[in-house]
Formats: structure tokens, C-alpha cells, sequence
């Protein structure tokens, strides 16, 4: 008995104990790559690998056999041996997951940004030999090259043919690019002047500045409007541009301004007429009767000689005015016609009608106090600004102007040495009537007019949530409501510019506008959900949405773990006594369940009895061992 007592105890000192752990790989999103193609342009390289930059970790970048298979050009339709800049390759992306490392399941496609655009790669498996692993493999096209060197829209501008012109010569083409050199210009006829009646064809050759090159889509315009391209090679192509049928322009009127008879001065002459339209030369002026100075009480007729100038001709419609009355046309020549106007019989100047302009009032802005129209004979002043109140006028002296309100404005007329007030005088202000006229006792006449200003609407934006307006008038009650949070998210406060709020923590509320544009922002905090776990414990006792919390089980003698049930967020692994744990959208409560130990020495009977006796001698020579099922020490 006690020889087998003594196997027993050295079995037991020997006994291995071991522990399983289980992790789980990291699942991989969306893949970065980036290529840098610009730097490739001449070079002859056994791989691109240098060129390529991973901005996901997991994957693993992998070439075969360098540019003869990786990159393909689609400009020669052929691959070569160097790249060549300029020129659009096809590039092989292949890459494998890392260790400890998963791409989505065979058969489905992996998300992949190269170069800032996504593609969807199919994810295969292939055997390395010791086990399997996925890998994704696309094909991409890439410009080699500096991509801003890479010509793919020029607009040119050409000066139109002018009848009787030359036509424009490589210095008067402009392009809208630095890149590209405008070598050469020919018209199609090819007249040493521009005529009537013809229908003209620009052809400009063009190569690209150094270090450019040309789009095999290449769009070329003339002002916006679609050119014809010639040619397809990389720096040296052709355009042309074909004009409408070149047509003189025809004059069809005109208004002459001449400096009206006054009795006593000279009469005008050409260089002091004014015409409206600039392409009628005046080339002399008579007076009928001649006197000079003019004399009192008679009529007078100016004679206009006219002459249309190069490349315009005269309408056999045109119709002409002298001082914005209609006068007379004497002949019908295309080309030279004479204008007749007859003035009333001179006389001492009278004035009869004031004008007067002032900046009219906006909401926000300063009065302005400048009076900026003076007339002939007269000289106009400004007086005062006044707000209409309750009480009656009150004047405005640094304050602005507020939406609303009614604003007058009040101006004098002095009449200047040689003129005098008609008997019955009217006035303008801005160009109407103004609501008071009268003649005051120092001479001058005063002249007031009324503004009244629209009531000013201010902006109103909302981030994250909406109002019940999105301008509105200062006083007006508006209602701000923000945006249902998102998943793991509640609402925190308003963020507000420009306006004061009585209680910002409310994600309901109302304000009254204020004069001024308001910008208000929902903002939003994290939820904290509840950890709680039995029979465990957990690494923290809160969590927010997304966030990780280590679970560990108890050790309990006698009992061995079986897994673990988790409501409210996603384990890694249930089966592991410690494992990490995903938080949801609600609290989460976890709880480690057991299994009776299947170890003799929490068994009965005999065999048990008998297996605890040894135990005992273990513990009492101090020999404790652990139970290589529940961990409870002997």
C-alpha cells in the first residue's frame, strides 16, 4: 500500500499543467494605396515596390517580375521596357493579409482606394504550402508623370475678323495655359485684309512647354466654343476655328450732344459734340444763321456732317436725336450723312428743374451726408438725415440705418450768378418727387424726400438640426429642434453665434431674432453604457459605443469554465476564460458559466476517498498542487 501511495505522489509532482489562449485576427476595411507615378517618367525599374506606400496595415504589397508585366502602356498598346512620362500604364496591385491579419471571405470583394479612387477586389485564397491565405489582385490605369503636366483642356482666344482689318498674327493669340506654346498661325483665304462677305478659318500650331504634355482626350476650344483637333500626338498637334460669314456692322442711330444756343456766347464748335455711339466720326459742324456771339430771341440750326467709320456703314433706316430730341437726316449714303436739329429762340436762362442725388439708406450701413449731382446754374447742398418716431423727426447723426424704419433726407438748392428761378420750379431726388419743395427766405429752394426701408431678414443656419425659418425679421420667435443623435450618441448643447440662447442644453428651444445673421450648432457626447459581469470581471465598469472591455473569468474550486453569455456586446471570443468584448448600443452584462470539475478530487466514493488521503499527505509535506482542471489548490 504505501509503495503504491509513493508512485502515486511522484506522478502527481510530475502532472504538466497548461493553458489554452485563443485570439482572433484583425478584420481589414478599406484598403490605402498609393502609387507615385509622378517620379516614374524615364526611368527603367525591376519593381515599383519603391513607389508604392500602404496606408492600411494587414496587407502586404507583392510584384511579379517588374514592369514587363506590371505595367502595361496604353498609349503604344505594347509594355516597356522603361516607363516613359507622358504616357498612361496599367499597374498590377496585388497584396496579401498580414499575420494576425484577415481579409474579408474568399469569393467577396475587398474595398481598395488607389491613388484617391476606389475599386472592389475580389478576394481569393491560394496555398502557401503550410496553410492557406487571401490575397486581393486588381489592375489600375495610371498617368506617369506629373499629373498637372498632363494637358487636358486649352481654350484659345483669337481676335475676330473685323472688316478692312489685318487679321491677327502669333502675338495677339493668347491660351489659357502656360503649358502650351503657340508656334504658328495661318487664316484660310488668306487676304492680307479682312472683307466682307467671306467666311475665315484659323489654324494655329501648337507644341507643349517643357516637361508638358498633351491629353490623348485633349479638348480644345476658341473662347468656349468647340475647336477642331488635328493630329494626336504628345507635344505637337493643330486646331483650327472657322468664323461666321464676316458681315460690316450697320449704324442704325445715334444721339449728338451739343451745348444748346445761350444769347451772348459762341457758338459750338466740332470738337464740343458729343456723340453716343463710337464708331460715327462728327467731321463738322454749321450754324444757321451764322452769328457769333448768338443773339437774343433767335432760332438756331445745327448741321452735323457725319462719317461712318472703317468697317461700319449707315443703315438706310437710321434715325438720329440732337440732345435726346429727333432730328432731322439729310441724305442717305451708306457710308456719310449730315443731322439737322433747329433750337428754340435764345433767352435768359431760366431754371426750372432741380436733380439731386444722395446714397440711398440701407439697413446696417452710415448715412451718407455727400449730395452728388449739381445742375447747370445751380449747386446743390446736402442738409440732414431725420428718422421718423412716435414724437416726429429725429435727426440722425452717427447711427446706421435700421430695417423698417422711415428716413428723410433733406437737401438745398442754391441758384449760381447769371441764372434765375423759373416761375414754377420741380424737382428730383434720385429720380423722384420728392415730398416737400418749397423756396425759403434765404433764396434757396429745400427739397426733402422720404425712405421708407423693408424690414431686414437675417440669415439663419443650423448645423445638425433645423429651425421653423431660415431668414426672419429682427423679433420674430424662432424654434430650433436638433437632429435625432446617432447610435451611441445624445444631445449635449447648442452651439450659438450671434445670438443668445435662454437654456442651450435643451434640444428644443426658441429664441428671438436678433438684427443680425445667426449661426447655431446641435452638438453631441458620447452615451456611457453600464459593464456589468457575474462570476467575473470586467477591465472597466463603463464603456462608450465601439469601445473595449476586457472580460475575466473567477476561478472556483471544483468547477470548470464553460463559456461565457454576453448580452449587449460583441465577444471575441466567448469560449476564452479572458476575452475582449465590443461594446453595442446598450449596457452589458456578462456572465462566466461552469462545469462540475471532472477531477477524482472533487469526486466521492472510494476512489475519491482515497485519492484526498493522498492529497493529504501532498499538503502536509508541502507538496500543494493545482487541479489541472479548475485551478484549486491541494
Amino acid at each position: 500500500m504505501k509503495k503504491i501511495i509513493s508512485i502515486l505522489l511522484a506522478m502527481l509532482m510530475i502532472m504538466p499543467f497548461a493553458v489554452s489562449f485563443v485570439s482572433a485576427a484583425d478584420a481589414i476595411g478599406t484598403i490605402a494605396v498609393t502609387i507615385e507615378t509622378a517620379d516614374l517618367g524615364g526611368k527603367s525599374v525591376d519593381s515599383y515596390a519603391n513607389y508604392v506606400t500602404l496606408g492600411t496595415e494587414g496587407v502586404i504589397f507583392e510584384e511579379s517580375n517588374g514592369p514587363a508585366v506590371e505595367a502595361f502602356n496604353k498609349t503604344t498598346e505594347s509594355y516597356d521596357s522603361e516607363f516613359e512620362g507622358g504616357n498612361y500604364y496599367i499597374f498590377t496591385v496585388k497584396l496579401t493579409e498580414a499575420p494576425y491579419y484577415a481579409l474579408p471571405a474568399a469569393g467577396s470583394f475587398a474595398e481598395v482606394e488607389v491613388n484617391g479612387s476606389k475599386y472592389a477586389a475580389l478576394v481569393q485564397e491560394k496555398n502557401t504550402g503550410s496553410g492557406t491565405i487571401s490575397y486581393i489582385s486588381l489592375e489600375v490605369e495610371l498617368y506617369v508623370g506629373d499629373p498637372m503636366k498632363n494637358l487636358k483642356a486649352i481654350d484659345f482666344h483669337v481676335p475676330a475678323p473685323v472688316a478692312g482689318a489685318v487679321p491677327a498674327d502669333l502675338s495677339q493669340v493668347t491660351a489659357d495655359n502656360m503649358g502650351v506654346i503657340i508656334v504658328g498661325i495661318e487664316w484660310f483665304p488668306e487676304d492680307p485684309v479682312f472683307v466682307e462677305g467671306t467666311q475665315y478659318t484659323f489654324q494655329l500650331a501648337l507644341e507643349t512647354a517643357e516637361g508638358f504634355t498633351f491629353d490623348k482626350n485633349i479638348y480644345l476650344s476658341h473662347d468656349m466654343a468647340d475647336a477642331v483637333k488635328i493630329g494626336s500626338g504628345k507635344n505637337e498637334l493643330k486646331m483650327t476655328y472657322t468664323f461666321p460669314i464676316l458681315e460690316a456692322e450697320k449704324i442704325i442711330g445715334a444721339d449728338f450732344t451739343i451745348p444748346a444756343p445761350v444769347t451772348g456766347e459762341t457758338p459750338a464748335a466740332t470738337a464740343e459734340i458729343v456723340c453716343d455711339n463710337p464708331n460715327i466720326t462728327v467731321a463738322s459742324v454749321d450754324w444757321n444763321p451764322v452769328d457769333d456771339p448768338y443773339k437774343l430771341g433767335i432760332e438756331y440750326t445745327a448741321i452735323i456732317s457725319i462719317e461712318a467709320n472703317s468697317c461700319y456703314k449707315f443703315d438706310s433706316a437710321s434715325a438720329f436725336t440732337v440732345n435726346g430730341q429727333n432730328a432731322v437726316k439729310i441724305g442717305s449714303g451708306a457710308e456719310e450723312l449730315k443731322v439737322c436739329y433747329t433750337f428754340p429762340a435764345t433767352e435768359k436762362i431760366r431754371i426750372s428743374e432741380l436733380d439731386a442725388t444722395v446714397t440711398e439708406p440701407v439697413a446696417g450701413e452710415t448715412p451718407s451726408k455727400a449730395a452728388t449731382t449739381s445742375g447747370e446754374g445751380y449747386t446743390v447742398v446736402f442738409h440732414s438725415w431725420a428718422m421718423k418716431t412716435e414724437g416726429g423727426w429725429t435727426a440722425v447723426t452717427d447711427n446706421v440705418f435700421k430695417g423698417g424704419r422711415t428716413y428723410k433726407v433733406a437737401m438745398h438748392f442754391f441758384v449760381e450768378e447769371g441764372y434765375q428761378w423759373d416761375s414754377s420750379v420741380t424737382a428730383k431726388i434720385n429720380g423722384s418727387d420728392p415730398d416737400y419743395l418749397a423756396l425759403e427766405s434765404n433764396g434757396s429752394y429745400e427739397a426733402e424726400l422720404f425712405f421708407t426701408l423693408p424690414a431686414v431678414e437675417y440669415d439663419i443656419t443650423v448645423t445638425n438640426g433645423t429651425a421653423s425659418a431660415s431668414k426672419a425679421v429682427a423679433g420674430t420667435s424662432i424654434t430650433l429642434k436638433a437632429d435625432s443623435a446617432l447610435a451611441g450618441k445624445t444631445f449635449d448643447k447648442w452651439v450659438a453665434d450671434g445670438v443668445a440662447l435662454a437654456d442651450a442644453t435643451k434640444a428644443e428651444i426658441s429664441f428671438v431674432m436678433p438684427e443680425n445673421d445667426v449661426a447655431l450648432q446641435a452638438t453631441y457626447k458620447d452615451v456611457v453604457y453600464k459593464v456589468t459581469v457575474t462570476n467575473g470581471k470586467a477591465s472597466a465598469s463603463t464603456a462608450v459605443m465601439g469601445g473595449t472591455v476586457t472580460l475575466t473569468a473567477n476561478q472556483i474550486d471544483g468547477k470548470v469554465f464553460s463559456h461565457w453569455e454576453i448580452s449587449g456586446a460583441a465577444a471575441s471570443d466567448k469560449n476564452a476564460k479572458e476575452t475582449t468584448v465590443t461594446v453595442g448600443t446598450s449596457d452589458v452584462t456578462a456572465e462566466a458559466i461552469y462545469e462540475d470539475c471532472p477531477c477524482k478530487c472533487h469526486q466521492g466514493g472510494i476512489a475519491g476517498f482515497f485519492y484526498k488521503i493522498v492529497l493529504f499527505f501532498q499538503k502536509l509535506f508541502g507538496n500543494n498542487k493545482i487541479c489541472e482542471f479548475c485551478g484549486a489548490k491541494h
